[in-house]
C-alpha cells in the first residue's frame, strides 16, 4: 500500500509497505525532493539517496545504521525504478562487510564513490527483462512522450490500435506567432471506418507540409538550434508516406536519433496478435516481448483498472508522472509548457533536450496510482 502526494517547493511524500524476503512487513517512508531521497525502514534505520544527477542519473546511496540485504534489496528497486536511476553508488561500502557486493556492487572505472551498480547489472542478476512502452505514434509529439522512450529498453509503436480523431495522433500545440500558441493538425482521411487504425489512415491535403515548415521557420530560424530541427524536419517531410502511422512514427525515430535516445522500437503490427480487446492485447504484447517491468503514460490507469486485466503478477507497472521543465524559448516573454517537443529541440542542444525531457522525478508503482486515485 502506498500513498503519495506534492508538497512545497517540489518535495513530495509517500508512504510504501513492502515485503522482505522473510515476509515480515518493512514499512518505508519517502521524503524526497530533486537531489535527494530520504527512507525511514523498520526499526527506525535510515537508507536514501543524495547527490542525485538527473543529468547522469546517478546518485548515492547511504545508510544511517547497519541495513540487511532485504533493505538494500529495497532501496536499489526503488532507485533505479521509480527514480530511474541509471547508476548508484556507496562510498566506503567495504566498511559494510560483503552486504553491498551480494547485492551486486562491483568497482567501476570513473565511479564517484567506492563501488557501484549500474541498473542493466541489476535487471541481469535479478533475470528481469526489458523494460517496455506501449504508445500509439503521436504526432509532433511533446517532451513527455519522448520520457517515455528515454525510459524503454523497447518502444513499442501501437500502429495497428484504433486512430482517434483530434486526439495527439493528429494535433499538437507549437506556437503561432510571438507569444502566441495554436494547433497544429495533420488533415487525414479514410473510408469513414470508426475501427480504421494508423494503417488505415493517409495524410489528406500535402499543403500542409508546405505550411508547418513555414511556420517553424517563422518561429525557430533565429533560435539557437533552428537551423538543425529545420534541416531534421526537411529530411522528413520530404519523404512519402503510406500511412500516418509511418508519417509520425519516421518522425519520433528522427528525433530519438538526433537526441542519442536509445531504446529499440517495435511496431505492434509485426508482432502476429490478434485483435484482442485493448489492455488484453496488451499483455500479449508484453508477453511476447518478455517484458520484465512495464512503463505507462500516466492517463492510462483509468481504462487499464477499469478492464480489471491489470495488475498483473510479476509484472510491475509503473507510471509518469511528468512535470514540465522551464527553458528559455526563443520569442517568448514567459514559458510556455507543453509544447510539441520541436520547440524544445529548436531551443537546445541535444544533451539539453536529454536533461529537460526528465520531468518524471518520482514513477509511480500501480499501487501508488491507485492509492491516489482514491485520495482524489
Amino acid at each position: 500500500m502506498a500513498v503519495i502526494g506534492r508538497g512545497p517547493r517540489g518535495f513530495f511524500h509517500v508512504n510504501i509497505v513492502a515485503l522482505t524476503s522473510e515476509g515480515s512487513q518493512l514499512l518505508c517512508r519517502l521524503e524526497s525532493s530533486r537531489d535527494s531521497c530520504v527512507f525511514t525502514a523498520r526499526d527506525a534505520d535510515r537508507v536514501g539517496f543524495q547527490n542525485i544527477d538527473r543529468q547522469l542519473g546517478t546518485a548515492e546511496l547511504y545508510a544511517g545504521g547497519p541495513l540487511d540485504a532485504a533493505v538494500i534489496e529495497e532501496a536499489l528497486r526503488l532507485g533505479f525504478e521509480q527514480l530511474a536511476l541509471g547508476e548508484i553508488y556507496v562510498r566506503n561500502g567495504e566498511a559494510a562487510g560483503r552486504i553491498y557486493e551480494d547485492a551486486g556492487f562491483r568497482r567501476h572505472d570513473g565511479c564517484p564513490g567506492g563501488l557501484s551498480l549500474h541498473a542493466s547489472e541489476w535487471r541481469a542478476r535479478r533475470g528481469l527483462g526489458p523494460r517496455v512502452v506501449l504508445m500509439q505514434p503521436h504526432f509532433l509529439p511533446w517532451l513527455g512522450y519522448l520520457e517515455l522512450i528515454d525510459r524503454a529498453d523497447v518502444f513499442v509503436f501501437l500502429d495497428d490500435f484504433q486512430f482517434s480523431r483530434q486526439s495527439w495522433s493528429q494535433r499538437n500545440r507549437l506556437f503561432a506567432g510571438p507569444g502566441s500558441v495554436g494547433m497544429v493538425t495533420l488533415p487525414i482521411r479514410h473510408e469513414h471506418n470508426p475501427e480504421a487504425t494508423f494503417l488505415d489512415i493517409r495524410e489528406a491535403n500535402p499543403a500542409w507540409r508546405r505550411k508547418l515548415r513555414n511556420l517553424l521557420t517563422c518561429n525557430y530560424q533565429r533560435a539557437r538550434y533552428g537551423a538543425a530541427v529545420l534541416a531534421l524536419v526537411d529530411e522528413w517531410l520530404a519523404e512519402p508516406y503510406a500511412n500516418v502511422g509511418d508519417l509520425e512514427i519516421a518522425l519520433i525515430e528522427k528525433i530519438s536519433a538526433y537526441l542519442g535516445l536509445g531504446a529499440r522500437f517495435v511496431r505492434s503490427s509485426t508482432l502476429g496478435i490478434d485483435r484482442l480487446r485493448r489492455s488484453a492485447r496488451l499483455v500479449a504484447i508484453l508477453k511476447t516481448l518478455g517484458a520484465g517491468t512495464y512503463v505507462s503514460a500516466h492517463g492510462s490507469f483509468p481504462y487499464m483498472k477499469e478492464d480489471g486485466v491489470f495488475p498483473l503478477a510479476n509484472l510491475p507497472v509503473y507510471f509518469q508522472d511528468h512535470a514540465p521543465r522551464e527553458y528559455a524559448q526563443h520569442g517568448s516573454g514567459e514559458f510556455v509548457p507543453r509544447l510539441s517537443c520541436l520547440d524544445a529541440l529548436a531551443n537546445l542542444a541535444p544533451s539539453e533536450v536529454r536533461v529537460t525531457l526528465r520531468g518524471t522525478e518520482w514513477w509511480q508503482s500501480w499501487e501508488e496510482r491507485a492509492a491516489s486515485e482514491i485520495a482524489a
